[in-house]
């Protein structure tokens, strides 16, 4: 599910059919930066340590090999992931780029799957995309599959659920 401004998306898959999966749905941009490497580049701490090591404690030589606009931020003896709550608690600012769903649409993609998951308990439901806006009153469902050679489709490995 899905909500953002006036506009509410929700997409159902089945866990073994051939509909859209999101790994085909939501392709990731070629020059968008992994979970890590965006934490290192707003706390200061390489990207390695943040995988490797999340729960340790920031020594002295992580803040002297810190980025010199981050050092300050940095406390020896505070552990890694405190560093980051901190990151995401207080230190992002205002985005131009956001905008809020408003709360009825949030809601609505809510009752959508919520509905879609008490079909799915009762062996009723089938795969579609639906999308909604509240802005012009339109709504429309898809019927989306993923192309043969999606990762979604190899094996018995089951992605994007």
């Amino acid at each position: 599910m899905a909500a953002g401004g006036l506009t509410s998306q929700i997409i159902v898959r089945e866990r073994q059919g051939k509909s859209i999966c999101l790994l085909h749905a939501l392709k990731v941009p070629p020059d968008e930066v992994d979970w890590a490497e965006r934490l290192a580049l707003q706390i200061g701490l390489s990207a390695e340590r943040i995988r490797k090591e999340p729960t340790a404690e920031i020594t002295q030589a992580d803040i002297d090999a810190a980025d010199p606009s981050c050092r300050s931020r940095l406390a020896s003896g505070t552990l890694i992931c405190g560093s980051i709550t901190e990151q995401n608690l207080k230190m992002e600012g205002h985005d131009p780029n956001f905008a809020p769903a408003v709360p009825f649409v949030t809601c609505f993609a809510g009752v959508v799957g919520a509905a879609e998951t008490t079909k799915d308990l009762m062996c009723l439901s089938r795969p579609f995309h639906y999308q909604r806006s509240f802005l012009s009153y339109r709504g429309r469902g898809l019927q989306l599959k993923c192309a043969s050679t999606c990762e979604c489709q190899r094996g018995g490995r089951v992605f994007g659920l």
